[in-house]
């Protein structure tokens, strides 16, 4: 069973193979539900997530008769962890050869958090045809801070940390010598209703991706700025936000720039709202995609 499952169930067998990089990294990727079908969800992860945590949030589109695929980015899960490629286009590139090496198109793409900006990277560098809908779940459009910005604008772009401030977690997550804040930082991010157990196994599969892996994820991704790419996206989003999640503003004011979009917001849902209620994740993304 899943050690991520927050009520007893007994999930389906998932196949989990893998494909090789044109850097040469071998990507492992999870599959649920038939293993081939008219439609197909790739599912981005975020920042040190496995593949396996949103197992559950994905089975009931499985059982829909939906082919899911989850990739475990470069040095997370149980893909292959090299020295290098720790950044959004990379990882926007491996999204771009797994669908390639699956030969799909038409495909719903859906990314929680870090996963968000995998998939923003991926449509600005490669644009939007092989996509047919988008789902993004709590993400920030830019989390560095700029002096100028109101507490307002802070607020709605999801920005929350000054450029020292980013460097000193930078430097804190790459540091071998001391505690791993990632435990921390990440922990915050679930509520009380998520079981001890569930969150003490995602906390150790979150330290388990490489210390520098994660520092160079935590510069790039925090560092980035979305704001300009949101209204040239022309696909149908469906933008799912927490009321309890740091992000809370944020969300709202994403959905407002996406022309074709329309937002969820999760009353006392985290950061992991998908998580934490996976029935309520895949009852709003089915209705969103008319099954």
């Amino acid at each position: 069973s899943t050690p991520h499952s927050t009520t007893p169930s007994k999930p389906a067998p998932c196949a989990m193979p893998s494909f090789h990089t044109t850097d040469g990294v071998m990507l492992n990727y999870l599959v649920q539900g038939p293993s081939e079908g008219k439609e197909t969800l790739v599912f981005v992860p975020a920042f040190c997530q496995p593949a396996w945590l949103y197992v559950d949030c994905l089975q009931p589109l499985a059982f829909r008769g939906l082919r899911c695929i989850t990739l475990d980015h470069r040095g997370h899960g149980a893909s292959q962890a090299p020295s290098h490629g720790y950044r959004l286009a990379r990882m926007a590139k491996d999204l771009h050869e797994l669908l390639e090496h699956l030969e799909l198109s038409g495909v719903v793409l859906a990314g929680h958090s870090m996963g968000g900006a995998v998939m923003w990277q991926y449509l600005e560098l490669f644009g939007q045809e092989k996509i047919s809908k988008l789902i993004l779940c709590d993400q920030m459009a830019a989390g560095l801070i700029r002096p100028s910005w109101s507490l307002e604008q802070r607020a709605c772009y999801g920005a929350h940390v000054s450029g020292e401030e980013l460097l000193q977690l930078v430097s804190d997550v790459a540091d071998e010598e001391q505690a791993d804040p990632r435990r921390d930082f990440l922990s915050a991010m679930f509520t009380e209703n998520y079981s001890a157990e569930a969150k003490a196994a995602a906390l150790d599969a979150s330290c388990a991706v490489p210390r520098s892996a994660g520092a160079r994820l935590v510069l790039d991704t925090m560092s980035a700025d979305w704001r300009d790419m949101l209204p040239q996206i022309t696909l149908p989003t469906l933008c799912i936000g927490g009321t309890l999640s740091h992000l809370k503003d944020c969300m709202p004011w994403i959905a407002s720039q996406i022309p074709q979009s329309k937002l969820i917001m999760v009353e006392g849902g985290s950061h992991f709202m998908l998580v934490e209620d996976p029935a309520r994740f895949a009852a709003d993304v089915l209705a969103f995609i008319g099954r």
